[in-house]
């Protein structure tokens, strides 16, 4: 989750898969940062579940006390409601707004040979940390509006304080570690299956003679991308080639450079290349031959996929 149904004939549009990026990663074999993976997304959405329960009983409790006195007061109550709701889903957007970009940049870090453009890089990396802190800033913010609302709106005994002050305690943590995952994942998901759902649908009518190839909605695998890549030492390939789904790595020719040799490797995909399709495509390889076919995996995901 996300899942890309039908991925070796179906590929997502440039939206999705930049979407993609935001969820939770998992590294990679050869430090791989991950690209095309997502893991945890029921731990997320457990989390979330949480945070909006407690949410549901803070907007209770401020909204009974705001009835209970009325007036002012209720007036005060739907105010300090819709505040700590929207600090809370903008401040975890923003917490979480660069993790995509961030994601592209380290993994262009490690495909990237000239030092210099590395460099430049790893600065961009470091930019941000103003709207991170802004996130911060206003997801603490609404727990304390929620203290105070029930403060002024409540009348419970000093246990019930200290419960709710730790419930707090814990949404603030799920909002910044959990809810701009949660959120990245069901939109990217939610992006899969609707191009996913167009693209069957025109798909079947044009076998039905009922509408044009030209006319199909959706996203269209790209023509089967094609990369090149050199090896100063011969990977181990049966039979000159591994595939792994409609993904192939072949080998096309051996030569000499400057008195070396060099072995040269094409790699073909057919719809989308996942981080967990390289770990199957470096199987039984050494450990140096195994970091020389992820590395080319990855600048074919970034500059043919992505």
């Amino acid at each position: 989750m996300p899942e890309i149904q039908g991925r070796f004939e179906f590929e997502p549009n440039s939206n999705a898969r930049r979407a993609w990026l935001a969820t939770r990663k998992k590294p990679v074999i050869y430090n791989l940062p991950g690209f095309y993976n997502t893991i945890d997304y029921e731990k997320d959405t457990a989390w979330v579940m949480l945070a909006v329960c407690v949410e549901a009983v803070a907007v209770a409790l401020t909204l009974y006390g705001g009835i209970t006195k009325g007036g002012i007061f209720l007036l005060g109550a739907v105010i300090v409601v819709v505040l700590f709701l929207v600090f809370d889903v903008v401040g975890a957007n923003l917490y979480h707004k660069n993790v995509g970009i961030n994601c592209e940049i380290q993994n262009k870090i490690i495909i990237e040979p000239n030092e210099g453009v590395k460099e430049g890089l790893r600065n961009r990396l470091k930019k941000g940390k103003g709207v991170k802190f802004i996130g911060v800033l206003l997801i603490v913010m609404s727990s304390l509006f929620k203290i105070f609302a029930i403060l002024l709106l409540g009348k419970f005994n000093l246990m019930f304080y200290a419960i709710m002050a730790v419930l707090y305690i814990i949404v603030i943590y799920i909002h910044l570690a959990h809810t701009g995952y949660y959120l990245a994942e069901r939109k990217t998901a939610n992006m899969f299956r609707k191009q996913h759902d167009l693209w069957s649908e025109d798909k079947m009518l044009v076998n039905e003679g009922k509408k044009d190839k030209g006319d199909i909605r959706g996203a269209v695998r790209k023509p089967s991308p094609k990369s090149v890549f050199d090896s100063e030492i011969k990977l181990r390939f049966e039979n000159g080639m591994v595939k792994v789904g409609e993904h192939a790595i072949r080998f096309i020719e051996e030569r000499e450079e400057n008195g070396h040799k060099l072995y040269t490797y094409e790699i073909e995909t057919n719809g989308i290349l996942e981080d967990n399709d390289i770990v199957l495509l470096t199987g039984g390889q050494t450990e140096q031959q195994g970091s020389i076919i992820a590395r080319a995996c990855l600048k074919h995901q970034i500059t043919m996929i992505h």
